[in-house]
């Protein structure tokens, strides 16, 4: 969150995939939802709306596919 509020984006979206690969580390579906939620803010800042829905999406789902 941090890295997002520097406009940091490469490095939030690092951090944000880092997270994310713990997926099969961690049983704590609201913060890989949440992972996902932020992730996609990313791209929608950027006017990048396809991409963003994708991660907004996941967020909402569970189990990823």
């Amino acid at each position: 969150m941090v890295t997002m509020t520097e406009e940091s984006t490469e490095e939030a979206i690092g951090h944000f995939n880092f997270v994310l690969s713990l997926e099969h580390e961690t049983d704590d579906k609201e913060l890989l939802s949440i992972a996902n939620f932020w992730k996609g803010r990313l791209p929608a800042d950027e006017g990048r709306y396809d991409q963003a829905l994708e991660f907004a999406v996941r967020a909402e789902t569970w189990p990823w596919k």
